[in-house]
């Protein structure tokens, strides 16, 4: 993939967590308690196992210092 914003190539990866959930919290809105928990409002980025963590395909533009979420597997 090459970067929306300047247009040199992204190296492939992953953005993880251990034993928690990956997601993306509204300002203001908090998770819960709980690893797996997301925010009322909140978007889960990833598959989510109580031992393995989660993880989400992102893209990075050394050069922009970006980071793409490039696929969302639930």
């Amino acid at each position: 993939m090459n970067c929306p914003y300047c247009g040199k190539p992204m190296r492939p990866g992953w953005i993880e967590t251990r034993g928690e959930r990956l997601s993306w919290t509204p300002h203001g809105e908090k998770k819960g308690g709980w690893r797996w928990s997301v925010s009322s409002h909140g978007i889960p980025l990833g598959k989510y196992s109580f031992f393995r963590g989660c993880r989400a395909a992102a893209d990075y533009c050394s050069a922009c210092r970006k980071i793409i979420l490039s696929g969302i597997d639930l």
